[in-house]
């Protein structure tokens, strides 16, 4: 017998005697099923699988000829239900052949050396006479036979386990029947069809004086022969083996340098996929530096936004069109975002290039997405608060914009070099006026700059006070404190993770979520 399945039969006996012991005793009244008597397969191991109530588990009974294993000899076995469902045999035969070994394992380690041409290979285990059996064609039949041999791990002197190679050496003639390495490795055919290209750049993941780091570019255009395609989430592509280059003109943001060697920055791939943008180039104008195929502000300008994009996306609020975004313009200290496009000025005047400042480009984006969720920007100091929220919702934190200033004088509070600092209780914390009046009664939670009677001229400021509400939101759902005078919620509104807290977050900033009591 070579294979049978089927309804099954039952497996008779005891259930208290375990199932390896009444298989064993199934075959055992079945002789005609064996190639091979009962006494030379082994009590039998039941493999790992399901215990529960008619699950099949698995039985594997190895061949045995007195004291010498079949190697690859076997017989599997299935049980389910009480029923024996399906039997298999491999390499499973009565044993011909003699068991005399005419060679000795010292003398089959000496041809395990010459064979391999190392001199001092040495056992690594007790050597082993085995039996592999072995089909023989005699005329038009095929028999099988069995090959004797000595089974030897073997170790070059200085090697770990990690080197130690099986030798398998015919103990009546000598001939090397195998030889390999005790080390598996994975091997795979490489299909054409799944060959992924990927672009990559150097990124400034927070702050303008932040050290670029490699990043894949989500969202990265790449023209591949005569193929157009966009990177995904990972910043993969299909990649044909045809060249392939990127330019960051992206179906969604469009990247160009005002004062570039370069507007458009460029990068082909390198013969396996990778388009790398790489890193350096410099962030002060005019001609802004460039490393031949872009600027940190190309780079970091059209991640950061395609992270904006991903944030948005994943609450179905991506509503924003194909906006054109000019880096390294020939200003200082500011930002802006027009009807179709966003603008980031270089470094200059005491402060740093926004363009790299993940905070300010964010803060732009979120400017877009007012304009464009389908009733415009109907309030200056609202869509001010909306650009924060996207900065606080990415970053965590209440400084908005790090890095923006360089000198500390200009910082809105002590550690704090943004623009603003959404929490009135940080430390050092510049708000004038320092106390209300009729025309700002809301001064001193606001930020410098206000005109005592003019509060309304400040869409910033009036921004702040609904990204104040962000920050003390945040802060009470992770303490389950109130943020202003530090005393418990009301019952149902315990601390939260960090994870629960973003995501409540971001549920009710940006999804439309549920309504919310705290």
């Amino acid at each position: 017998m070579a294979r049978a399945f089927g309804p099954g039969l039952a497996l008779e006996g005891d259930p208290g005697d375990g199932l390896a012991v009444r298989a064993r005793a199934w075959l055992g009244r079945r002789p005609e099923l064996l190639a091979v008597s009962l006494g030379e397969l082994t009590a039998g191991q039941v493999l790992p699988g399901p215990s529960a109530p008619g699950a099949v588990r698995w039985l594997r009974f190895q061949q045995r000829h007195g004291p010498l294993r079949v190697l690859g000899a076997s017989l599997s076995m299935a049980v389910g239900g009480g029923k024996v469902v399906f039997l298999a045999s491999r390499g499973l035969g009565a044993v011909t052949g003699s068991m005399n070994p005419l060679l000795s394992s010292a003398g089959a380690l000496e041809i395990v050396r010459r064979y391999s041409g190392v001199s001092d290979l040495n056992l690594a285990g007790e050597p082993e006479l085995a039996l592999v059996p072995r089909i023989m064609e005699v005329g038009v039949v095929e028999r099988l036979t069995h090959d004797l041999i000595w089974r030897l791990e073997v170790l070059a002197a200085g090697d770990d386990l990690m080197e130690m190679h099986h030798a398998w050496v015919h103990a009546r003639d000598g001939r090397m029947v195998a030889f390999f390495p005790d080390k598996v490795s994975a091997a795979c055919v490489a299909d054409p069809r799944q060959a992924r290209g990927s672009v990559r750049g150097g990124v400034r993941p927070e702050r303008a004086d932040d050290a670029e780091i490699d990043m894949a570019l989500p969202g990265a255009p790449v023209s591949a022969g005569p193929l157009l395609l966009e990177a995904d989430a990972g910043g993969r592509f299909s990649f044909s083996g045809s060249s392939a280059s990127s330019d960051l003109q992206g179906s969604r943001f469009k990247i160009a340098c005002a004062n570039c060697q370069q507007a458009i920055p460029l990068a082909f791939d390198d013969g396996s996929g990778r388009i790398d943008f790489g890193s350096g180039g410099g962030s002060i104008g005019p001609a802004v530096a460039s490393n031949g195929t872009s600027t940190p502000a190309d780079r970091t300008a059209f991640f950061q936004l395609e992270q904006g994009r991903l944030l948005l996306e994943k609450w179905a609020v991506d509503v924003l069109p194909d906006l054109r975004v000019k880096v390294n313009v020939g200003s200082v200290c500011n930002a802006g975002s027009g009807a179709y496009g966003l603008e980031f000025f270089q470094e200059g005047s005491g402060c740093r290039n926004t363009g790299e400042i993940r905070d300010v480009v964010l803060h732009e984006l979120g400017h877009s997405w007012d304009r464009f969720d389908g009733n415009g920007i109907l309030n200056g100091g609202m869509s001010e608060w909306k650009g924060d929220m996207m900065a606080v919702i990415m970053g965590g934190d209440s400084c908005v914009a790090e890095s923006f200033y360089m000198n500390p004088a200009s910082w809105p509070s002590a550690a704090c070099s943004g623009v603003r600092d959404l929490d009135e209780q940080a430390a050092g914390r510049q708000d004038l006026p320092a106390a209300p009046t009729a025309g700002c009664p809301t001064c001193p939670t606001l930020t410098r700059g206000v005109q005592v009677a003019a509060c309304g001229s400040s869409v910033h400021c009036i921004g702040q006070i609904p990204g104040q509400a962000i920050w003390h939101l945040r802060n009470n759902l992770l303490t389950g404190n109130d943020y202003a005078d530090g005393q418990p919620l009301p019952a149902g509104n315990p601390a939260l993770s960090s994870l629960q807290m973003r995501r409540l977050l971001e549920l009710w900033l940006l999804g439309g979520g549920v309504p919310m009591e705290t």
